[in-house]
């Protein structure tokens, strides 16, 4: 598995976890959480989004921008349960 997929990995599930720490009701919440951040974290590492900020990028990903993206995304999911 290639660097930059267990770095999109590890972002998305931190940020699910959190998330579901701070708003989650079940684990089936954590799953559709988990899908929300995947697919945000995707969407900004795939168009190549980034900052003007020159932060890190461990494995090539562009973590504060991909954190961004899956927390908009899980606000949204967090939205729509609601």
């Amino acid at each position: 598995m290639a660097p930059a997929s267990l770095v999109l990995i590890l972002l998305a599930t931190i940020s699910a976890a959190l998330m579901h720490v701070l708003w989650g009701r079940s684990w089936t919440q954590f799953i559709i959480l988990w899908v929300a951040a995947a697919a945000g974290s995707l969407v900004v590492y795939l168009s190549g989004i980034r900052l003007p900020l020159n932060l890190g990028a461990p494995a090539g990903v562009p973590a504060l921008e991909v954190l961004i993206g899956a927390w908009i995304c899980l606000i949204i999911a967090i939205r729509l349960r609601s």
